[in-house]
C-alpha cells in the first residue's frame, strides 16, 4: 500500500474509490489517498492491483468500499 497526502479530493468521503486506471486503484481517506497493491475477495486468492483491474469491466469510480466486495 502506498498514501498520498492531498486535498483534491476532499469532496468525496472516506471509503470511495476515487482513482482507477490500468495500473491503480486509489480510496479517499482522512487526508489523502491510500492505493491499493493487493487485494483479496471472499473466497478468493489474493491478487495484485493490475490483474484485479484487468478482469473488472466496469467503472469503480465514486464507489464506496462497503457497498461491494472490492
Amino acid at each position: 500500500v502506498s498514501y498520498e497526502i492531498t486535498d483534491k479530493y476532499n469532496k468525496y468521503l472516506n471509503g470511495t474509490v476515487v482513482i482507477q486506471d490500468k495500473k491503480s486503484l486509489a480510496i479517499k481517506v482522512n487526508d489523502g489517498l491510500i492505493y491499493l497493491v493487493n487485494l483479496k475477495k471472499e473466497g478468493k486468492k489474493r491478487m495484485n492491483i493490475v490483474d484485479f483491474l484487468n478482469g473488472e469491466k466496469e467503472s469503480l469510480i465514486g464507489l464506496m468500499c462497503n457497498e461491494r466486495v472490492i
